[in-house]
């Protein structure tokens, strides 16, 4: 049996070179990976500050905070069909026209 043979360095070194991403593409990755996290924790604070806001119109008390129950959501569900999304959708849409963010 013979052992199975070992490419010298300067073949190995060329195959990798197919592979080896260019400088500027790796900036790019980054900086969009950069974006996506400025962005995600965006989200977080808006959500923090949101659940903040609920859990003091519950007079700071989190076990006076709960979800429907199954009854209650189909007593209510009328509320938020798709016609009065629509219509919201559309109420609020004009009002951001007529006063666009930071306005």
């Amino acid at each position: 049996m013979t052992a199975p043979s070992v490419p010298n360095a300067a073949v190995a070194a060329s195959n990798t070179e197919i592979f080896r991403t260019p400088a500027w593409a790796r900036y790019f990755s980054l900086l969009g990976t950069l974006v996506l996290g400025a962005v995600a924790a965006c989200m977080l604070e808006e959500s923090a500050q949101l659940q903040l806001r609920m859990l003091a119109s519950a007079g700071g008390d989190a076990a006076r905070l709960r979800v429907y129950s199954s009854e209650e959501a189909a007593s209510v569900s009328d509320q938020i069909s798709p016609r009065v999304v629509e219509r919201a959708w559309e109420y609020y849409a004009l009002a951001a026209e007529q006063k666009p963010l930071g306005g």
